[in-house]
């Protein structure tokens, strides 16, 4: 995959690694790091035209900016990308060796991009017994007679997935909700 393509459902990148310095410049980018990148400054709404290549998407710069200005040691935020699919930044303080000042400990932030897993608290409890028969391949039918619901009801939770996720398709929705695995965790309580 080569740093201008796309994440996907099907096919994200691991997750990517950036490094900062103690005044928030880019240091390092990982090769995965740089997909993330490109997929968040494609969904930025804000001054896109006549940006350089080097710009950080608002979302990079927001994270960055909440933690420098705290005394918190790490900081989390959602974003979106350019499909509208939740994309989890993390950031944390971080010390590093400066080579440009004789190996010096230098301070920095280190940021982690990867695609956010569905949170249990954004979704009803109707909704995560749909979403656990979706991720096993169940109909609208077969779910509405196992839960004893209308199909319309069924159909309004399964759009309602389709919106947190953001998947147009029921085979990218079952992808999403097995590759998150959210539900097995709530099931086995």
């Amino acid at each position: 995959m080569s740093a201008g393509s796309r994440p996907d459902a099907a096919g994200d990148p691991p997750a990517g690694h950036l490094s900062f310095d103690e005044r928030r410049r880019a240091i390092s980018v990982s090769e995965s790091g740089a997909v993330w990148l490109a997929s968040l400054a494609e969904s930025d709404a804000a001054g896109t035209s006549g940006r350089s290549a080097a710009a950080l998407p608002v979302a990079v710069q927001a994270l960055l900016s909440r933690l420098a200005d705290s005394d918190d040691r790490a900081a989390r935020l959602i974003a979106a990308d350019a499909d509208g699919r939740p994309v989890e930044l993390a950031a944390e303080r971080a010390v590093r060796l400066d080579p440009e000042q004789s190996e010096e400990i230098a301070a920095g932030y280190s940021v982690r991009v990867s695609r956010a897993s569905l949170d249990a608290s954004a979704l009803t409890g109707a909704q995560w017994a749909v979403a656990e028969a979706v991720a096993r391949g169940l109909s609208d039918r077969e779910i509405a007679e196992a839960l004893q619901v209308s199909a319309a009801t069924v159909h309004e939770h399964v759009a309602a997935l389709h919106d947190l996720l953001g998947t147009s398709t029921r085979p990218r929705l079952v992808a999403e909700l097995a590759g998150a695995r959210p539900w097995r965790q709530l099931s086995d309580t």
